[in-house]
This record gives C-alpha cells, sequence and structure tokens, in this order.
C-alpha cells in the first residue's frame, strides 16, 4: 500500500512540475520569477503569521479546553487531567513560567498554522502577481526565455507543493526519532512497535525523503523553535532532553533506595550533563520555584498551599533555602541542581543512603570510615547560594537533638545559633565535616556505655561510662568553627543530662576552667570519673583498683584542673553521689588534700614512681577512712600484738613508714593540717575519736622511732613526722 501511495505522489509531482513548466513557459522568464519572488514572500510571511497565531492558540483557555480531550491519550487519569487544570487556570501561576509553557505548546501547533497561512497568502498574493507582471515585467520573447519561465515554473509549483507538505513530513520525522529515543529503553510502551513500523514505512517514501533533505528538516525545526524571555524552546531538544530524563529516571523508580549504587550514580551525571545542555526545562522549573519561594516568603498561599511548617529546630533551614530560592535563575538553578546530585552521589557512594533506609544500616561505621560529612559540607560551600544555608541546617540539628534533651528532662533549652562558616576556605569546610563526624562517634560511644546502667547504681555509671569519649566529643567541639561559639551551652545542656549529673561534675568552675584554660576535656571528665569511683569504692567497699583509680588520677590531673576537680570533693557533693556520716568529712578531706599536693607545683612526682605513689595512697586512705568505723573504740585502727579486731590491715609503723616514704601521701597529710592562711587546723580528718588507746600508744611508738632515725638537720622529715602525730592528736613533744 505504501509503495502505491509513493508512486500516486511521484506521479502528482510529476503532474504538478509538468503544468508548472506549462504555465511558465507561457508566462516566461520574468513573470515566472515574479511567482518565485512571491513564494519566497509567502514562506516568510507565513512563518510569521503562523507563529503570531499560534501563540494565540496556545492560551490558558485554549489550553484548558482541549488538554483534558487530549489528555486520556497520554494515559492520564481524570483526577490528573482536573488537577493540571487547576493550576493552569490559577490566578497564583508564575507568568513567566506560563509563558514558557504555552511557547512550548504553541511550537507543536506551529507547523499546522503555517500549512493554512501559506495556503490563505498564496490566494491572496494572485492579485499582487498579476498587477506585478502587468506593470513591471517585461513581455517574453524568444524560446529561451520561453524555456527559462518553464524550468522557473515547474520550481515554483513543486516547491509550493512540498513546503505544503513540509509539516507533515516533519511531523513524521520528528515523530520517527522520538521513536527511535524511546525504543533504546529496555522499558516497552504498548504500541510503540506498530507506530514505528508505520512511520518508518511513511518517511522512508522517496518523495518524504526529498522534501526533508532539500530544506524540510530546516523549515520545520525553524518553525517549531520559538524564543520567549530569553530563553530558546526547541520541539526537537526539548523532547530529546525529556526522553533523556525519562529513561535515567528508569534507574531510580522502583528500585529500594537501600540498593542505589554505582549505576544510579552514574544516571545522576548523565541527568547532571542533561539539564546543564537544556534550556526549557531549567527556565520553567526555575521560575517556578522562585515564585512558589517569593509569595512563600511574603506569608501567601500558592495553589492553597502554605509555606510549610517543619519544627522550630529545622524551620530555620527551610526559610533560608526558601530566601535563595527566591532568586533562582536558569543559570543559577543549573548550578543548585550540580550541587544536589555532587550531594546525592556522595550519600550513594559514601553508603550513607543504605545505612539510613536500611534496617541493619550502621551510619556511625559510614561516618567513622568515610568523609562523607566533609563531602557534603564542601559541596554546599562551593556553591554561593548554598553556603548561607550552612548555619541554618547545623542549628536545626543541634536544635533538634536539644529538643530530644528538653522531652526526656522535661526542660526548656535556650536555642543557639551556630556562625557562618561562608568565609572559610574550603581545606577547613572539609576539616568540619571531619570534626562532627569524630563528634557524633564520640558521643554515639559515650551514650552508649551508660544505656544499661542510666537506672542503675550510680557506681556502675561512673564505672562504666566511657567518659573519655565524651571529652573527645567535647575536644572536637571546641575545636569546630561552626560550634565554638556554643561551646558553654552545649557543655552546659550536655553535663546536665542524667549520665552525667550522676558524675557530679557540672559546677561553675569546671565549666570555666573547661573554656577559660583550653583545658583538654577528656583529661578533665576522666580524672572526675576516677575520683567519684574511688570516692564511692572506698565508701561502698567494692571490689575495685584502686591502684588504677589513684595512678589515673594522679596522671589526668593538671594544676588548671584541680581546683575544678576539687570542687567535687566538697561535703555537699560528696553526699549527693552517696557517701554518709562521717566519711563524708574525712574523705573530702583527704582527697581534697590529694589535689592540693598535685596542684602545688613544688611536689614533683616523676612518671615512674607514679604507680608507687598511687600504691601508698591506696594503703593510707582506705585506713585513715576505716577508722570511722571504730566509734565506739571497741576495736583498734591498726594491727597490733593485742590480738585485737581492726579496721585496717596495717600496723601502726607500717602506716607511717607507707606516708613517709610516699612523697603525695606526706605532702598531703602536710598540707592538710594547715589551711589557707597557714594556721593549724586540728583534726582535719575527723578521726582522733576513733582511735583506741591501743591505737595511740601504737602510733607514739611508732613515731618515736622515725624520729630518733631522723638524721640531724632533715627538717623535711621531721615536719611530715610533726603533721602526722597532729592529724591523729599524738603528743610526740619529747621525742622532738
Amino acid at each position: 500500500m505504501i509503495d502505491s501511495i509513493s508512486v500516486g505522489i511521484i506521479a502528482a509531482f510529476v503532474a504538478i512540475g509538468a503544468i508548472g513548466f506549462i504555465a511558465g513557459f507561457i508566462k516566461g522568464t520574468f513573470k515566472s520569477i515574479t511567482d518565485l519572488l512571491f513564494l519566497g514572500l509567502n514562506v516568510l510571511i507565513s512563518v510569521l503569521v503562523a507563529t503570531y497565531i499560534a501563540k494565540n492558540i496556545a492560551t490558558i483557555e485554549n489550553v484548558t479546553e482541549y488538554f483534558p480531550t487530549i489528555a486520556p491519550n497520554l494515559g492520564l487519569d481524570q483526577a490528573t487531567i482536573d488537577q493540571v487544570n487547576g493550576y493552569l487556570t490559577s490566578p497564583e501561576l508564575n507568568a513567566t513560567a506560563v509563558s514558557l509553557l504555552l511557547a512550548l505548546v504553541s511550537v507543536i501547533v506551529l507547523p499546522i498554522a503555517f500549512i493554512g497561512v501559506f495556503v490563505a497568502f498564496g490566494v491572496v498574493f494572485i492579485i499582487p502577481k498579476i498587477i506585478v507582471n502587468k506593470l513591471i515585467m517585461p513581455s517574453t520573447k524568444g524560446i529561451g526565455l520561453r524555456l527559462g519561465g518553464g524550468l522557473i515554473g515547474a520550481l515554483v509549483k513543486v516547491a509550493a507543493v512540498a513546503i505544503l507538505i513540509m509539516p507533515i513530513v516533519g511531523y513524521v520525522n520528528y515523530a520517527s526519532e522520538t521513536l527511535d529515543m524511546l525504543k533504546n529503553d529496555d522499558t516497552q510502551i504498548e504500541g510503540l512497535t506498530q507506530a514505528e513500523e508505520i512511520v518508518d514505512e511513511v518517511k522512508d517514501t522517496p518523495v518524504f525523503r526529498a522534501v526533508h533533505s532539500v530544506g524540510g528538516r530546516a523549515l520545520f525545526d525553524a518553525l517549531t523553535t520559538i524564543t520567549v524571555d530569553d530563553v530558546k524552546i526547541s520541539l526537537r531538544h526539548e523532547t530529546k532532553t525529556a526522553i533523556d530524563i525519562y529513561k535515567e529516571s528508569g534507574n531510580f523508580v522502583g528500585v529500594p533506595l537501600d540498593e542505589y549504587g554505582d549505576t544510579q550514580i552514574e544516571s545522576i551525571e548523565r541527568i547532571e550533563d542533561i539539564i546543564q545542555d537544556a534550556d526549557f526545562v531549567p527556565a520553567f522549573i526555575s521560575h517556578a520555584l522562585s515564585f512558589v519561594a517569593q509569595e512563600w516568603n511574603k506569608g501567601n498561599a500558592v495553589f492553597g498551599l502554605e509555606k510549610p511548617v517543619i519544627g522550630t529546630e529545622l524551620q530555620a533551614a527551610l526559610d533560608n533555602t526558601l530566601i535563595v530560592l527566591a532568586d533562582t535563575t536558569p543559570a543559577s538553578f543549573k548550578d543548585d541542581l550540580c550541587t544536589v546530585a555532587e550531594i546525592a552521589k556522595c550519600a550513594i557512594d559514601d553508603g550513607l543512603l543504605k545505612a539510613a533506609v536500611s534496617e541493619d544500616g550502621d551510619i556511625l561505621y559510614v561516618l567513622e570510615n568515610t568523609d562523607v560529612i566533609s563531602d557534603i559540607l564542601v559541596e554546599l560551600h562551593r556553591n554561593e547560594r548554598t553556603r548561607p544555608i550552612l548555619p541554618a541546617i547545623t542549628d536545626g540539628a543541634v536544635n533538634y537533638l536539644y529538643s530530644i534533651y528538653d522531652e526526656v528532662n522535661g526542660t526548656t533549652t535556650e536555642k543557639h545559633h551556630m556562625i557562618d562558616i561562608s568565609g572559610l576556605n574550603e581545606a577547613v569546610v572539609r576539616n568540619e565535616g571531619k570534626i562532627i563526624s569524630n563528634v557524633i562517634i564520640e558521643l554515639d560511644t559515650f551514650l552508649e556505655s551508660i544505656e544499661e546502667h542510666m537506672d542503675g547504681a550510680t557506681l556502675d555509671l561512673i564505672q562504666y561510662g566511657d567518659f573519655a569519649s565524651l571529652g573527645r566529643a567535647f575536644n572536637g567541639i571546641k575545636q569546630s568553627y561552626l560550634f565554638c561559639d556554643t561551646f558553654e551551652f552545649i557543655l552546659r545542656t550536655v553535663l546536665e543530662s542524667k549520665g552525667c549529673a550522676k558524675l557530679g561534675i557540672l559546677d561553675e568552675e569546671f565549666i570555666q576552667n573547661a573554656i577559660r584554660h583550653d583545658s583538654d576535656m577528656e583529661m578533665m571528665l576522666v580524672a572526675r570519673q576516677k575520683v567519684a569511683l574511688l570516692v564511692l569504692s572506698m565508701y561502698k567497699g567494692e571490689e575495685l583498683d584502686y591502684d588504677d583509680a589513684i595512678e589515673a588520677l594522679l596522671m589526668n590531673i593538671t594544676t588548671a584542673d584541680a581546683d575544678s576537680v576539687k570542687s567535687i570533693l566538697t561535703e555537699e557533693n560528696l553526699k549527693s553521689i552517696g557517701v554518709k556520716g562521717e566519711h563524708v568529712h574525712t574523705i573530702s578531706g583527704l582527697l581534697t588534700s590529694m589535689v592540693d599536693t598535685i596542684k602545688d607545683e613544688t611536689t614533683s612526682i616523676p612518671d615512674e614512681d607514679l604507680a608507687k605513689e598511687a600504691e601508698s595512697a591506696v594503703k593510707i586512705i582506705p585506713a585513715v577512712d576505716s577508722a570511722l568505723d571504730n566509734s565506739a573504740k571497741d576495736k583498734n585502727v591498726f594491727v597490733s600484738s593485742d590480738d585485737k579486731e581492726t579496721t585496717s590491715q596495717m600496723t601502726a609503723s607500717e602506716f607511717v613508714s607507707t606516708t613517709l616514704e610516699s612523697n603525695l601521701v606526706s605532702s598531703m597529710i602536710v598540707t592538710a593540717t594547715k589551711d589557707e592562711n597557714g594556721n593549724e587546723v586540728d583534726d582535719p580528718y575527723n578521726v582522733r575519736e576513733h582511735l583506741s588507746e591501743n591505737d595511740l600508744s601504737e602510733l607514739e611508738n611508732a613515731l618515736g622511732e622515725e624520729y630518733a632515725e631522723a638524721e640531724e638537720g632533715d627538717e623535711d622529715k621531721k615536719e611530715k613526722l610533726d603533721a602526722i602525730a597532729h592529724i591523729f592528736g599524738v603528743d610526740v613533744s619529747k621525742f622532738q
């Protein structure tokens, strides 16, 4: 059938050419040239008039009237048709976006309008051609001019018919190219094969190929290309853009998020290239986004939708984003899309997306083993438009955590704002990402360590809490540009939490030391953990490693932190963590003296002696504290030859010699016997009334032996012996 049609069309063209030749032969060369000129003029005017008509046909009224008739053929249901029509007729719709959309419609109908206009002007130009031939063109004489007229006449008639069927040829070839692009897709479209066969048969006919190749395509492309608001809209190009995006969408739709990988990353890269090469899509979306953002920023509803409210914590991030989107242009939209695409690629490639959506996903593992946070921050920072959003995002994230804290603790936490990092260089921004990742990891480690002990014994919480990780998290926050201004706020907020409150570390001096002295937070928290652990373990009689506790205390306390650590040793604070009765006064005095001794720069404890000093302190401190259990004096504190039950495991001689051998313990006792002004403090550890007569006698003998062995001029040893005698109320004047 197609072959028969081809033969018929060719015969028709031959007949038309013959008719044109005869008419041209009769008219001659000059009058035939008139026909040729008017043909060219007709084409030019028809393009202009058809463009005007197409624009007037492609109005909101016409589109909304005929769209319901066309839409079902595109597979759209009635609800979608009604929604689209509602948007199109909305007075709120952005004018530029509408003009772009209508321009796209107009280029579709413009070739059809061209046919009607071309025929109409062909009729209209009959009289002007006659007038020109009569008044201007000379008569033709000679066979040569007759033959020339015949050839021109044949050309004019064939060209006129070719131009007339050009839109049909253009539509057929456009359909063929579109089907070629679609058929490369793995997804089968119903009816595609049959349509392709029909179109290919038509476009492969000689006449169609001829019209297409001798200018038909160029004229069709010209008719289906229009510029609106400096945006060039081409039917072929926009169709290719739409199909290319449609193809790439197949790599995302229906694929579980946790299965996104290299295929999706490659697809995102191709979409970036597609959008960068497009004109209509970026222009339309950018104007639509800009309009919606502007209206929402003014407090107006768009299509009946109010600006979203996403919670106080993240609202600022949305507001800042809308401010940025309000100034969206086609060029900036492309840049913004690339930023979003790069972030998406980072999230997929580094495994963050999979970890976030999978039931067994481990976000912490991703943060610990990739630079995903740094990569995302850098991408946001590279785009000047998205830089202002950074502080709002971090604000939202941090304040969201605070809102959880408030919900758990029944508090109302003041919201804080992060600083703007838009002025920082890329290297610093990348480092910010690493700090944030490390802080999250360390905080999670701490929270996991106390999770099982939150409602348990205080001692368990303090013993198993990984306060070193918490300290490292604080150190990271102090180093961060984003968080440094809120370090004190974050510090206070976290230290008020249940886990840290039981540690007894929330005091003003601790916080001020952490802020002013640039102290190592890991060291400070570990020191406090060890102090609390030591105090509670001694009082409760838990079998813990005292050596480790005291050694860690000695290694972690520095001059800058000593006063801060002492605040946990006040009698009031010791009561709050479980120490009761007379033990409060004694333990407070003992450990305060120890810290004061450590703080005293004249008391030097070499690193190699720390273990030995810790061992001595472990022996002496429990021995002194045990005296409080002998309130009725029915026992001895020190082991003696009278076989009486004792509260400690040391003899008086061992106590005195151990104290003298330990630089820390002896200095600690000397410190305890004097107040800040150098005046003697009576019974600093509150133990005198708990000593038996045998204890006093044993102590007096032990001290006497040490006094006797003291070398002449050894004032340091004598000072220490005097201090030991003073705290127990032993009169050793006869030995001095």
